[in-house]
């Protein structure tokens, strides 16, 4: 198969746009579960890396799945699919914009002390260890992914 130029910065920017589009959706279901988490479980919750592990399997599944399904995704047009997928980016962008004005003000009024221990008890060195190892190991899977799949 040979590409011309504009193919091939059409599969750049689909490539970027994926992984940007997966890295943000996971990062935005990480910030909602922080606040389920404060909200639903009370302050001896002690698994405050939980929304990074869930996060974690979600971008895990997600890219997975993807890389499994690039058969189908190519025999779309690469305009198109250039097209959703930033349409689909621009999407998770405005729904992390948005999402403060309803759920972090409803955690803020309603659990304001629980929102302020949730903070403190991830402030830990422990916690931020973890946290930071499951952010990395985000890059990790994808390398893994990308890696075994060319």
């Amino acid at each position: 198969m040979r590409l011309n130029k504009s193919d091939f910065i059409k599969i750049i920017g689909i490539g970027a746009f994926l992984f940007l589009s997966v890295i943000e959706f996971s990062s935005f279901v990480e910030y909602v579960l922080r606040h389920l988490q404060i909200a639903l479980f009370n302050e001896s919750f002690g698994f405050q890396w939980l929304p990074e592990l869930v996060g974690l399997i979600i971008f895990s599944s997600i890219l997975i799945s993807i890389f499994n399904n690039t058969k189908k995704l190519l025999e779309i047009k690469f305009k198109n699919l250039l097209l959703i997928l930033i349409c689909v980016f621009f999407g998770i962008l405005i729904l992390q914009f948005f999402y403060p004005f309803w759920g972090t003000d409803f955690i803020l009024e309603n659990y304001p002390q629980e929102f302020s221990t949730y903070y403190e008890a991830r402030a830990g060195s422990n916690t931020q260890f973890i946290i930071g190892t499951i952010q990395i190991i985000k890059y990790v899977v994808f390398t893994v992914v990308l890696f075994f799949k060319i």
